[in-house]
């Protein structure tokens, strides 16, 4: 694999809005032997997540479809920080950019990516995937739709009742302020 450096990724925002993260936690199978690969969008500075959906493939066009849903409700960031897997980022390509990434760049959203093999570097995210994971995927539901119950569960359990030491014993809820830069109704 080819060493590329991270593009100015933010580690520390100083405000809500300034970096979000993205991610697809790990497939898992639901109990009709199908898997789910639930994308989660979340602010850095607050931890406000914005979604946990649950998608049968990690694809552009499911993507697409749920950050343009999540983008028309919570407005948009100055960053979106991922790692490198599909369809975020790809080490083969110019920047590591995608057909994703060059979507985000013409909404005015730079796309920064952590370093290959270095999870730890989006840890607010992970950290998250980890109650996630043991929230909803052990065991996890029979389909997709019992499956999406739970991850709507728990993203509002996560955003509105636990505390978070991080945000001085506060939820996302209480410390997230929302965007004010918004999407166009059309594709620049």
């Amino acid at each position: 694999m080819r060493r590329v450096k991270p593009v100015f990724p933010i580690f520390d925002p100083k405000a809500c809005n300034e970096v979000w993260s993205a991610d697809y936690k790990g497939k898992f199978l639901m109990g009709n032997k199908i898997y789910c690969h639930p994308l989660t969008i979340a602010d850095s500075k607050s931890r406000f997540l914005f979604t946990a959906k649950g998608h049968y493939k990690e694809n552009l066009k499911s993507a697409k479809a749920e950050f343009t849903r999540v983008f028309r409700t919570y407005g948009i960031p100055k960053q979106i920080h991922t790692d490198n897997g599909s369809p975020f980022g790809s080490v083969r390509a110019i920047q590591r950019y995608t057909r994703l990434s060059y979507w985000f760049i013409e909404l005015g959203i730079a796309p920064v990516f952590s370093d290959p093999a270095h999870p730890q570097q989006n840890g607010r995210h992970e950290r998250m995937h980890r109650d996630l994971k043991a929230a909803c995927a052990k065991p996890s539901a029979f389909d997709l739709k019992a499956q999406q119950r739970r991850l709507n569960h728990f993203v509002k359990e996560y955003n509105n009742i636990r505390p978070h030491e991080a945000l001085d014993m506060k939820t996302p809820a209480d410390v997230h302020d929302f965007s004010t830069e918004t999407i166009p109704r059309k594709n620049p």
